[in-house]
């Protein structure tokens, strides 16, 4: 659980430097870290919310 505001401004900004590293690398054809991220977010979303997200792409 985030309980500061720096804690929050700390998470955004880490989550919005990823957004424009993905963004920036897959304009590259680079999407070797949009892979690993599929599970990372499940886990975030899934520790955020609750949620009992699983990342379909796993053979």
């Amino acid at each position: 659980m985030i309980r500061t505001h720096s804690d929050k401004m700390q998470l955004t900004s880490m989550l919005a430097y990823i957004q424009f590293y993905l963004n920036y690398n897959g304009k590259q054809g680079l999407l070797d870290e949009n892979k690993v991220l599929e599970d990372v977010m499940c886990e975030v979303l899934n520790r955020l919310y609750g949620w009992n997200l699983k990342n379909l792409d796993i053979n």
